[in-house]
């Protein structure tokens, strides 16, 4: 559910799409399947590109979100609620976006069936013509008697795992014990 104010200025051959949206209620429950998008990082695309369409330029995004309502993401990798800023930016042919979500405190993280209390997790948009998500996240999971932290950061196209624990295992081992 969106507020807000948007404005087509321009020509047909040439228009810009421009405006502030608030979110005022969003939910995101597309599965991620982390270990999945690991696994598959140097086995080449799942799909190929898609092929530049320069059609597509006539329409140009300048529009910005405002995450400040009841903006939930509920999947099989994070339950909480987020806040951020973000500007849809690019074209038809090359959508793009900037800017920064962050989940609030009390969100959750799951891997391999734990549940991790997190105490840092922020996605940044970082490309004006094309969806580049990169990810920074951290939380801890109490399980047996040991306390284990998780690391995943990087490109969403090439995410990276670390993960550590107290008293102190090999990652090998705190992989097994999860």
């Amino acid at each position: 559910v969106l507020s807000g104010k948007l404005e087509a200025f321009g020509s047909l051959d040439a228009m810009t799409l421009a405006g502030t949206l608030r979110v005022v209620s969003a939910r995101y429950t597309e599965p991620f399947d982390l270990d999945k998008r690991m696994l598959q990082v140097g086995a080449g695309p799942a799909a190929p590109p898609r092929a530049y369409d320069p059609s597509g330029e006539w329409l140009r995004f300048d529009i910005r979100f405002l995450v400040d309502g009841d903006a939930r993401v509920d999947n099989d990798l994070v339950r909480g609620q987020a806040r951020g800023e973000l500007q849809l930016t690019g074209t038809l042919a090359s959508i793009g976006m900037t800017g920064s979500m962050a989940f609030l405190p009390g969100a959750r993280g799951f891997y391999r069936g734990n549940e991790f209390v997190l105490s840092r997790a922020v996605a940044d948009f970082t490309d004006r013509n094309r969806l580049r998500m990169v990810l920074d996240v951290t939380g801890e999971a109490a399980l047996k008697d040991y306390r284990v932290f998780l690391h995943v950061y990087g490109d969403l196209d090439d995410l990276k795992l670390q993960l550590t624990s107290a008293p102190a295992l090999s990652q090998q081992d705190v992989i097994t014990l999860l």
